[in-house]
């Protein structure tokens, strides 16, 4: 993920395989983008905790919720969306041209 994807305020999750392994215990949690440190590193605070958690990692270890939310299951996506994944190991959705002949071809 590159900070231009991310703002301040933006909720986001740890991805499914972090660059820090103790990291993975967390991939349940939703933390909050505070603030960025350079280009590659963001101070994120965990949400909904009694005391407040500060972490700052790298980038390319959280997922916005809304990425997140839109790489539905196979079957719920629609015919003409497929699912790709970027250079950057996020994944994303694309759409594409219908295999089925539409009315009038």
């Amino acid at each position: 993920m590159k900070k231009t994807d991310m703002r301040i305020g933006d909720t986001v999750k740890v991805i499914k395989n972090p660059s820090v392994d103790w990291m993975r215990d967390y991939t349940d949690e939703t933390f909050e983008v505070e603030d960025f440190l350079g280009e590659t590193a963001v101070k994120v605070k965990m949400v909904d905790t009694d005391s407040e958690w500060i972490w700052y990692a790298g980038i390319d270890n959280f997922i916005l919720i809304d990425d997140e939310i839109t790489n539905y299951s196979s079957a719920e996506k629609p015919d003409n969306e497929r699912k790709t994944l970027t250079s950057d190991g996020i994944s994303a959705i694309v759409e594409t041209e219908s295999d089925e002949p539409t009315e009038g071809s």
